[in-house]
């Protein structure tokens, strides 16, 4: 039995689980909560931005006896910047798609092209060939983690106390009109006093 077989059956997953693409395969979300159950990770979350038009999530998955695995996931929803997310519950989109990153990752299916339903909204049930859309929308989601390494740069800054380093990150943030990474910046520099995001 291939690897790939071997770790459909040890999560019990099936072929209404998933469904192909030519370039990959989608697990739905059925077939994440089956392997979430099955292997009884530890699950940890950490929200590193949240505003009317953007949200980013870290997500730690921890299987017993080995390393944790941190992924970042976001959504984004701004006529402004562009949108990773058609819907505009982006939070929870953050959340879940952060979710399915660190799972597959932490069990081995990344590394054999499979991702999660939630990381590409355009494939539905019903039509399974929308592979071109969403596939698109997962470059959009990285492009997207410029936005989280400036967020997480600023927390470095602030623990190091290197002032210099968070004053260009919110610079390059200001030049860009990254709203939510200026928040940040004044959250953890100014006393909290941010700045309202243009919507």
């Amino acid at each position: 039995m291939s690897v790939l077989g071997e770790l459909y059956k040890k999560y019990g997953l099936e072929k209404t689980d998933m469904f192909p693409h030519a370039h990959y395969t989608i697990i739905k979300r059925e077939g994440i909560e089956k392997i979430e159950a099955q292997s009884k990770i530890k699950i940890e979350y950490r929200l590193h931005a949240c505003t009317e038009t953007y949200c980013a999530f870290e997500c730690t998955a921890t299987l017993e006896g080995k390393p944790p695995i941190t992924m970042f996931a976001s959504a984004m929803n701004s006529p402004k910047i562009g949108k990773s997310c058609n819907n505009f519950y982006l939070l929870e989109m953050a959340q879940k798609r952060a979710l399915s990153r660190a799972i597959l990752k932490a069990c081995g299916f990344y590394t054999l092209g499979h991702y999660g339903e939630d990381e590409a909204e355009d494939f539905s049930k019903s039509n399974p060939n929308k592979g071109a859309t969403a596939y698109n929308k997962l470059n959009a989601e990285q492009r997207n983690v410029p936005i989280v390494n400036m967020l997480t740069g600023l927390q470095v800054a602030k623990k190091y106390g290197d002032y210099d380093k968070a004053t260009d990150i919110f610079d390059e943030a200001k030049e860009k009109d990254l709203v939510q990474v200026m928040n940040k910046y004044y959250e953890l520099f100014e006393n909290g006093k941010g700045i309202e995001a243009t919507i």
